[in-house]
């Protein structure tokens, strides 16, 4: 899923091959091939069988193996004589010979090696079951080498474990250069099947019919000095080896053109059909053998500075990895996280830090290859350390590469190919702590983006407060931030981290100025010789806090340290509450509204948008703008809600952004610097009816927020009500627990003259669903309440109540609210979990 370097490793490697290498992509006269070409003559008899044919132009067909890119080669193996056999490369594969001593006769005395295999795996094979590391290919499968939308060994690694398609079913499936697969029916009309279903240990997939019924072809073949008719193989699956993927279609470039093929990659070969050539060309052989060779033989770049980060998995299994396997940690397993840079600078190649929340002191930690490899239980490197000799939950250490082993050796996993494989998530942590000494996973992968966050609480006796929001984005090399502040004047603000080899570090701020957002960009020339990852692992781990000071506090008036704002470790929540005199100019109407964004997953956000006495409601709109400006419109979500009037919820979505030209974590810096806001637009106001600026909870340590549909049939009304669960942020000792009714004024009546008569809620109550709790006055609240003052009409309401229930409570679907009003009872089906704190601790 991490691609930046893809580019630029696939030019350098194409770059490095000579001149020679590039001479089979030539058309080369029937005489051009020499018997002293072959390494071997097992390696000619077995090339002439199906390919003299060809090179004599004696038939029209795709060569089987191609012209030779090299001539002998001797390549460790260590079942080998002396650990090295015979090799030599063809277009479209390798031939070798492991055994010398062998029967000669025999047709697997020459064999092709399982370079599909290798080239998506990212392993090396080096013996029967010895593997070194290289890195997954970033080699386009099909077309032309330096098509950048085509798709590469290392997107189809993935999709080795796609189940089967149905026998018989047609193929439709469509894979793009960034290993989506989506379903195309218009490809039926090639009228390709599933037609062969191949199943043992490890694989289970369809082979494509155009493709088996190749594999079982005839044709003219070169034997024993004459040209006959036979089987192009002895078995089907000689050449090709057994199928590692489903067969997709795709589109690459073909000497430049734009081109529909069908691809499909086995252990040996990758096939493809492509509709357009003429018959007998339809089929080919792909150039594996070249693709192999220039992955195993070209030197990669090596990399700069770059973040790889991963998260504790807090279910702390280990189901994933082969023996020697860890026994399941006993108890839930807490947040944390990992952060690994390299870094050419200073003494070492890697630095790594651990933030194991809530886990009692690191004991060690060991660095493992991650499945699919070959070698998943392979430990690359192990650590142990003595009590006492790290933070609780906390240490920092560095790795050099003399350390990692690729399972055989140490040292022999270069920087580039250990950070290719960061990069891919082949590569999985695991941390040891006094408090789960089986271990808590992490996986890796790079940190092409990074939002952080710092609440800014009194560091002096003051009102003052605020935040500043942090985005990294590799690709740009550089940092922006936020900070909104409500301070007095004249104040400034730095970020500061501990280098702890050069001691703190400060970077200027821009001063922000009371209730206006103020930012900036960090660039590395703002902290050289120090790079922006670097900064971005200071910010990922905490080591780095923003303070803002004034002329009278000038060690710090308030301040905080940073924190990274994902789902993988505590999912972020985010609301709207929008009314008509928030638009720019204010809008006159009662109409009244809420949205919640949750984001638990790392691919989509989850919004939830209510509404009330807002009529003929056409879109809900996302604009990037601080409070009282208009600014430019992010996304708009339709909604046919018709004439009438939206009491409740409005609509419910997944934002999945790549259609809007907007990454999540470029949104989520909008949403958490409260630079975006939100409106409902209607038929009656097309630029919107009632608009809201994005918050976040304002608890130190939020717990939860839950939503409940409240009704009354008798009076045709409704109420939608938010409850969130916090941290009161006024006691900042004290830590008291409040819960707080956000109902944003949204309730609803159909008769505008009732909500006059509404001047307030006699009492609220939590009651269980079952109904001898509820006689009993038994459950969480008993017959205890919630009594609120009185309330204007389309007045927003905030009740709060702390420490209530006594013990705390946690909604489920046994439980629903209950609202007492002056001109009716309201209740509700249950309550609704929108957003919980994953870690916070009551």
């Amino acid at each position: 899923m991490f691609r930046s370097r893809r580019c630029l490793q696939r030019t350098v490697s194409l770059l490095a091959i000579p001149a020679l290498l590039l001479s089979p992509l030539l058309v080369l006269p029937a005489d051009a091939l020499d018997p002293s070409a072959f390494a071997d003559p097992a390696f000619q008899r077995t090339w002439e069988r199906t390919d003299k044919p060809v090179e004599a132009g004696a038939v029209a067909r795709t060569w089987v193996w191609g012209m030779p890119v090299t001539g002998a080669l001797d390549e460790p193996y260590l079942e080998s004589p002396g650990q090295s056999r015979l090799v030599q490369y063809f277009d479209k594969t390798r031939m070798e010979i492991s055994n010398p001593d062998g029967d000669q006769g025999s047709i697997w005395f020459v064999t092709n090696g399982l370079l599909v295999v290798e080239l998506m795996s990212g392993m090396r094979q080096a013996g029967d079951s010895a593997f070194n590391v290289r890195g997954r290919a970033d080699v386009n499968v099909a077309g032309d080498p330096l098509d950048p939308d085509a798709v590469t060994y290392a997107d189809l690694a993935p999709l080795t474990t796609a189940p089967p398609a149905a026998s018989g079913a047609t193929i439709t499936q469509r894979i793009d250069g960034n290993g989506n697969v989506t379903n195309d029916p218009g490809l039926a009309v090639h009228g390709v099947t599933a037609a062969q279903r191949l199943t043992v240990p490890g694989i289970d997939h369809q082979i494509a019919s155009v493709f088996w019924n190749y594999m079982n072809s005839t044709g003219l073949i070169w034997d024993n000095g004459s040209y006959t008719t036979a089987g192009l193989f002895p078995d089907p699956y000689y050449a090709t080896g057994y199928p590692l993927t489903e067969p997709y279609w795709t589109n690459v470039d073909v000497g430049g053109v734009d081109t529909l093929v069908l691809l499909q990659c086995f252990e040996r070969r990758c096939l493809t059909y492509t509709p357009s050539n003429a018959p007998e060309w339809r089929v080919e052989m792909g150039n594996v053998g070249l693709h192999y060779h220039t992955w195993r033989y070209s030197t990669l770049p090596e990399p700069g500075d770059e973040l790889f980060v991963g998260f504790l998995n807090p279910t702390a299994t280990n189901e994933a990895f082969a023996a020697p396997r860890r026994e399941p940690n006993t108890t839930p397993a807490p947040g944390g996280s990992v952060s690994i840079i390299r870094t050419t600078e200073g003494d070492h190649d890697y630095v790594i830090a651990i933030d194991a929340e809530n886990a009692g002191e690191i004991t060690g930690y060991q660095i493992r290859f991650s499945p699919p490899y070959p070698n998943p239980q392979a430990v690359m490197l192990d650590r142990t350390f003595e009590p006492g000799s790290s933070t609780l939950g906390e240490l920092k250490d560095v790795i050099d590469m003399d350390d990692i082993s690729d399972g055989l050796t140490k040292g022999s996993i270069s920087p580039a190919g250990f950070s290719d494989m960061l990069e891919r998530g082949d590569i999985t942590i695991i941390i040891r702590t006094t408090q789960y000494p089986n271990g808590l996973d992490a996986r890796f992968g790079k940190a092409a983006e990074g939002v952080f966050g710092a609440r800014l609480v009194p560091r002096v006796q003051t009102p003052a407060f605020g935040s500043t929001t942090f985005y990294y984005s590799a690709a740009l090399n550089q940092i922006d931030y936020s900070t909104l502040a409500f301070i007095p004047p004249n104040a400034a603000a730095h970020l500061a981290w501990d280098d702890e080899d050069d001691g703190p570090r400060i970077i200027p701020l821009i001063p922000p100025v009371f209730g206006a957002p103020t930012g900036g960009t960090i660039t590395s020339n703002d902290i050289a010789p120090t790079s922006v990852a670097w900064l971005a692992q200071q910010l990922f781990t905490g080591n780095a806090s923003v303070v803002v000071t004034t002329p009278d506090a000038p060690s710090g008036l308030i301040g905080g340290d940073t924190f990274v704002i994902n789902p993988l470790y505590q999912p972020p929540l985010w609301f709207f509450v929008m009314n008509g005199t928030s638009m720019v100019p204010a809008v006159d109407t009662l109409g009244r509204g809420t949205g919640v964004v949750t984001w638990n997953n790392p691919d989509e956000m989850d919004l939830l948008v209510t509404s009330a006495d807002l009529a003929g409601i056409t879109a809900v709109n996302v604009y990037n703008a601080p409070r009282g400006q208009n600014g430019e419109l992010l996304f708009s979500l339709p909604v046919d809600e018709g004439p009438g009037e939206v009491n409740g919820i409005v609509d419910e979505w997944k934002l999945r952004l790549a259609q809007f030209g907007l990454s999540l974590m470029r949104l989520a810096f909008l949403l958490e610097s409260q630079q975006t806001y939100m409106t409902l637009t209607t038929d009656t106001h097309p630029q919107g009816a009632i608009r809201g600026q994005s918050q976040y909870p304002a608890g130190l340590e939020p717990y939860g927020l839950y939503l409940a549909e409240l009704t009354d049939e008798a009076l045709d009304a409704s109420i939608t009500v938010m409850l969130f669960h916090s941290g009161n942020q006024a006691a900042y000792s004290g830590e008291a627990i409040t819960w707080d009714m956000y109902c944003n004024g949204v309730i609803s009546w159909e008769d505008a003259m009732i909500v006059n008569q509404l001047l307030g809620l006699d009492m609220a109550h939590l009651v269980p669903n079952d109904p001898e709790d509820q006689e009993n006055g038994d459950g969480f609240c008993g017959s205890g309440g919630i009594t609120f003052e009185d309330i204007g009409p389309g007045e927003p309401w905030l009740g709060s109540f702390e420490d209530w229930p006594p013990g705390g409570w946690s909604p489920s679907s046994n439980m629903f609210l209950r609202v007492l009003t002056a001109l009716g009872e309201f209740s509700s089906n249950g309550i609704r979990q929108l957003w919980v704190n994953r870690y916070a601790t009551e």
